[in-house]
Formats: structure tokens, sequence, C-alpha cells
């Protein structure tokens, strides 16, 4: 088992990245709908900032926080890591928890900072299926596909045995791309926290018109998220990554100075 106290500074960093992101990346979208609002025709530009509002901040949070924790920011792909067993059981609790408590700590603060009029017209940003354009069983199809497309990416982007520096980038833009595909559909939440914190915050503003319907569906955003990041750990770790494991033929020059990091860390340890 894991000492507690090696978990503390990590826990701190997905604590502050999961605040982090929520308070930007729906703060910009509460942001959107206030120009939304005054102009009847620009849906299309309001989905291209939301998608980048939220791409860019968690390429900005992982970027961070990558040395640190990981650079998890979120609850799917740590409960999926956790599956294929690449983190301990330890570990997925105290970031699971870490990783709540960030994002409902960004609701007073949205709450309390952002103005009155962008809370009743945007809700905070929060998730909703648009049942007008699809059913249920559409919508958690969805959620499923973007959390697959999100963990593959990760997967593949962080995989030792090449080169990570763009990883943050990589998984900032399969962020970007599911946002742009499903905001109009589901919310594009990827997300459980994060779509937590937003339906919580909700709550709050009297004019919000999607208070009545918020938890409707909810459980989309947790299981949709969770099931499809699973399958993506899956696919990759025992189909993808074992294949290029036994292909020498691909596997880059520099993998011994991967090696040979890894075994000055491990001598470090000792």
């Amino acid at each position: 088992m894991e000492p507690i106290r090696k978990l503390i500074r990590p826990m701190l960093a997905e604590y502050v990245a999961m605040g982090t992101f929520v308070f930007f990346a729906c703060g910009i979208g509460m942001t959107t709908s206030d120009f939304a609002a005054q102009n009847s025709n620009a849906q299309g530009i309001t989905n291209l900032v939301i998608a980048f509002a939220f791409g860019f901040t968690i390429f900005l949070m992982v970027f961070a926080t990558a040395n640190i924790s990981g650079g998890h920011v979120n609850i799917a792909v740590t409960t999926s890591v956790l599956v294929i067993r690449k983190i301990s059981f330890l570990r997925a609790i105290f970031y699971g928890f870490a990783q709540t408590c960030g994002a409902l700590t960004a609701v007073p603060l949205l709450i309390g900072l952002m103005p009155s009029s962008w809370q009743d017209q945007s809700c905070f940003a929060a998730t909703t299926v648009n049942t007008a354009s699809i059913n249920v069983g559409q919508a958690f199809a969805i959620e499923v596909i973007l959390a697959f497309l999100l963990l593959f990416v990760i997967n593949s982007a962080c995989d030792a045995r090449f080169d990570q520096i763009l990883a943050p980038f990589a998984i900032g833009m399969a962020v970007f791309i599911g946002h742009l595909l499903a905001v109009p559909l589901t919310g594009s939440a990827m997300n459980p926290t994060r779509s937590l914190a937003s339906a919580v915050a909700a709550m709050y503003p009297d004019g919000c018109q999607k208070k009545g319907t918020i938890w409707e569906h909810h459980w989309i955003y947790w299981v949709g998220p969770i099931v499809g990041g699973i399958i993506a750990c899956c696919v990759y770790e025992y189909v993808f990554h074992e294949a290029a494991y036994l292909d020498p033929a691909i596997v880059p020059s520099n993998k011994g100075a991967h090696e040979e990091h890894d075994r000055s860390d491990d001598e470090g340890d000792a």
C-alpha cells in the first residue's frame, strides 16, 4: 500500500487543477451565453468558444500537474486507469475525493463573482440532454464515445515508451473536438465532476430555465464517461499497447533513454 504522505501533494494538485478548470471553463461558458443572447445568429461561434475554453483550459491544467499527479483532472480518467491497474485503489480514492472537492469549490466562486444575468442565461454551463434533437439512449452513447476518444488519446499520448512532450496538448485537443460535436446535444460533459459542479450551481439562480430538469438525466454524465473511458483503456492496454511492445521495429530509439530514466528513479528511491 502506498504511504498516505506521498499522496498529499498529488491530491492537492488534483484539487487545485479541478477547481481551476471548472471556474475558468464554466466561467467562459457563461460569458458566451450573454453574447449569444444578444446575437441570435451566433450559436456556431458560441459553440466554438466553449469548445476552445474547455479544451485549452484542460490542456493548461494537465500540463501544470502532469509531473505532480499525472494530470488526471477527471474522475473518469482516474477510474479508467484504476481498472487497468495503472494506479492503486487508495490513490484513486484520494484523487476522486480531491477532484470532487475541487469542482465543488468553484461553485461558490462562480455564484459570487459572475453577474446574475449570466447565471440565469447559462445555468453555469450545466449539461443537459437536448431532448428535442436526441433521445436519452443517443445521449448516453455520445458521452461513451466522447470518453472513449479522450481516454484512447490519453493512453497513447502518455505511453511511457514514446515521447510525451505533446501529451497535454493532445488531451486538450480531444476535449476540444468532443465539445465541438456534443455541446448542442448533451452539453459535452466528458468529466463527471465538472457536470456535478455545474448542476449544483444551477440550483441557485431563480432564472435558470434548466432548473427543473437539471438532475433528470444526470446519471448519463457519470456512467457514460466512466464506461467509455474503461473501454478505451482496455482496448489500448490489451490490444494496441501489447502489440506495439512485441514489434521492436516501431519502438523509437529513445526507448533506452526512458528505461535509463526509470532505472535512475528506482535507484534514487532506493
